[in-house]
Formats: structure tokens, C-alpha cells, sequence
């Protein structure tokens, strides 16, 4: 699942790819078996109506601070949550670009 809004953490920057293209590439994955994008300001919603087995989060949120794991575990589901590599994020690349831009 993919939200239409930037997430807080990068909030001071837009996307470098279009959702569209995000989808597109995630749907790419051997690994995964589908994305939906949701416009509500948590994805509890569609999680409940399409209950996974695994959630998967960037390394940038703490499991305990994911409004969503509770409900996850009422079916055995969980949120595993990516390693964060510093320097790596797109909020980063804009920033490297732009310092090379002047």
C-alpha cells in the first residue's frame, strides 16, 4: 500500500517520481503481490479489508510508534519494518542536487 500524501518525514520535499511511476516499480517486484494506494492519513482501513501476512515499512518508523501493528497482529499479520540507510533517501538526492546545482 502506497499513500497519496508525503509522508511527515519528508514533508519539506515532493516525491522525485510521480505515484504512478512509484506503483509501477513496486509492482515490478517479484516479491510483491500487489499495491494499492490509499488517500486516508493511516492505512488501517485497507489493511483491515485486505488483512496481509506482512507490512512493510521504511527503517524510518519505530514499530511501537506504527498506529497499524496492533490491528495487524488481530490476524497474525506483521509489520516488518526496512533498515534506514543514511544518505540514501530521496530527500537526501534532492539535497545532494541542488548543493551540486550552485
Amino acid at each position: 500500500m502506497m499513500s497519496t500524501e508525503v509522508s511527515p518525514v519528508a514533508a519539506h520535499c515532493e516525491p522525485v517520481n510521480p505515484l504512478a511511476d512509484r506503483v509501477r516499480v513496486l509492482s515490478a517486484l517479484a516479491c510483491v503481490d500487489a499495491v494499492a494506494v490509499f488517500d486516508e492519513d493511516t492505512p488501517e482501513r485497507l489493511l483491515a479489508d485486505l488483512r496481509p501476512q506482512v507490512w512493510v515499512k521504511g527503517g524510518d518508523y519505530a514499530g511501537a510508534d506504527l498506529p497499524e501493528a496492533a490491528l495487524l497482529e488481530e490476524w497474525g499479520g506483521q509489520a516488518v519494518l526496512l533498515p534506514y540507510l543514511v544518505g540514501r533517501s530521496s530527500t537526501a538526492l534532492v539535497a545532494r542536487v541542488r548543493e551540486g546545482a550552485r
